[in-house]
């Protein structure tokens, strides 16, 4: 059901004519494709007969299909495996060259790209194994791939595979359980761990700016297109579209890019091991540390706070949540029935009320600030990538962030209540105050006594009462004069909010809130 309204929330966004694009493929009984959804969408120009010819050259059947489409330039997001090219691109497909050649026709640019997530000496391996690359010429773009003839770039983002990635976590958990006094940093920079963060959120970066800068569509894949192409798809989304910046969105886009396209959890997270070759890989986290970069770059730009990330991982490496066991909806859903025998992650991150919603929220966060903003591109220069101490320190005796993240949140989003309920007052006060100058403007033009004029209370339609809202508090009558142009808002115990926060309310909360 989520899955299904979140196609139709970003289709409704799209014009009318990007909507029309599209059409929704059923995959009954996972018969199409057994690691995707029981549907998908594609190109509607695309005969349902060709999309076995596309799957079938495609690896493990996984075809490209949407992931997201621009509300205005319609040009789109695709995901996929990698082609079954061969070793000198013996093997073809007008098939999968006509499907590429329907989606470069989402957008009005001439130009389709594909990102390929693996290093290029990568994609080359694959071809012994029967996979490949787009590439016509390995180390040419652009390329000529498409049946008419125009061009594809084919870019390498060179991100490493879940070995590789295995063996630098490894490292870097070394280095954590007994950091050195000296050298830090530097043992920390041999690890490579920040250096893949920096690939991964390049490359989400650099799909993020094909889709608004330049109105192409993009077709991300990797090798099997369910490790490297889920982080980078959903880093794009996330920076494209404000939506996947709230609690819910987050919570919609981990359900649709990770879980119901197949992303390996119980490989990925050692808990399910199907076969006798090691699969464990930090995949997960890796994206978890990425969007905390971003949420560190971009305060202002994120509903929830970093303790909602650090809850989000404890809960999948926990293994007490349904959300994250097996590896495909067809395992999960239809064969093990998980969603009517476990809890789901979200029910303990998503739908909380009170304090303990609080405590996973983030006091900045200011949703004029994505009204007003296109992608949200964050700096993958060296010197921005940085280690999430607040995770990976917290424990540690000496290292762990000396403030409660939970009490942090909620003592800000309390004040941050508190200054609402003073602005509101302040307005009505304000209000209640213009009758008051109406009249003796008058008086001064009629020459009326100012004994005679009779200055009536303001009616219900042009000040807020309490019973209009529960939540502010009856105002006192105060003079417009006596209220100072500058207010410092103070809580009950008398301290003043600091004053960044308080200009960040003043300007965007008021209009939000009255």
């Amino acid at each position: 059901e989520r899955l299904g309204g979140e196609y139709e929330r970003i289709l409704t966004a799209a014009q009318k004519s990007a909507s029309n694009f599209w059409r929704r493929e059923e995959n009954p009984d996972y018969q199409m494709v057994d690691s995707y959804p029981k549907f998908f969408y594609v190109p509607s120009k695309v005969k349902a007969a060709d999309l076995n010819s596309v799957a079938e050259f495609r690896t493990k059947r996984r075809l490209p299909v949407l992931s997201w489409c621009h509300p205005t330039k319609g040009s789109v997001i695709a995901r996929s495996s990698q082609p079954r090219t061969g070793v000198g691109h013996w093997n073809s497909s007008t098939a999968d060259q006509n499907y590429i050649e329907a989606l470069r026709d989402s957008s009005l640019a001439e130009q389709l790209t594909i990102a390929d997530a693996r290093p290029k000496k990568n994609a080359i391996a694959n071809m012994a194994r029967g996979g490949g690359t787009e590439a016509g010429m390995i180390g040419k773009t652009p390329t000529m791939y498409t049946a008419e003839g125009r061009y594809t770039n084919v870019k390498f983002f060179e991100i490493d595979n879940i070995h590789v990635v295995r063996g630098s976590y490894e490292k870097l958990k070394n280095l954590l359980s007994s950091p050195p006094a000296t050298e830090f940093h530097e043992k920390l920079e041999k690890t490579g761990w920040l250096s893949y963060i920096q690939r991964i959120l390049f490359a989400g970066a650099s799909v993020a700016e094909k889709i608004e800068a330049e109105s192409q569509s993009v077709v991300v894949h990797c090798s099997d297109g369910w490790d490297r192409t889920a982080q980078v798809v959903s880093l794009a989304m996330l920076m494209l579209d404000p939506y996947y910046r709230t609690m819910q969105g987050f919570a919609t886009l981990i359900e649709k890019e990770w879980t119901a396209f197949g992303h390996k959890f119980s490989e990925r997270n050692g808990t399910g091991r199907q076969s006798s070759e090691k699969e464990e890989s930090p995949i997960f986290l890796q994206f978890v540390e990425c969007v905390w970069q971003m949420l560190r770059q971009f305060s202002n730009a994120f509903e929830f706070s970093e303790l909602f990330l650090i809850r989000l991982l404890d809960g999948f490496y926990s293994n007490q949540y349904g959300t994250f066991l097996f590896s495909s909806d067809k395992e999960r859903v239809d064969m093990h029935k998980v969603p009517e025998r476990t809890k789901s992650i979200w029910t303990d991150l998503v739908f909380l009320a009170g304090d303990e919603r609080k405590a996973l929220m983030n006091p900045f966060f200011n949703r004029n600030f994505n009204k007003s903003k296109g992608a949200l591109l964050p700096s993958v220069a060296t010197r921005a990538m940085k280690l999430w101490r607040s995770y990976y320190f917290r424990h540690h005796p000496m290292l762990a962030p000396r403030h409660d993240l939970k009490a942090k949140n909620i003592e800000l989003l309390n004040l941050l209540d508190n200054l609402r309920v003073t602005e509101i007052s302040l307005k009505q006060n304000m209000l209640l105050a213009q009758p008051q100058k109406s009249s003796e403007s008058a008086k001064r033009l009629t020459g009326v006594p100012h004994s005679v004029v009779v200055t009536s209370a303001p009616s219900s339609t042009e000040v807020p009462t309490p019973e209009d809202n529960d939540s502010v508090a009856q105002p006192q009558r105060t003079n417009a004069a006596t209220v100072p142009e500058s207010v410092s808002a103070r809580t009950g115990g008398g301290s003043s909010l600091p004053l960044s926060l308080s200009v960040a309310v003043n300007k965007n909360s008021l209009n939000d809130l009255i």
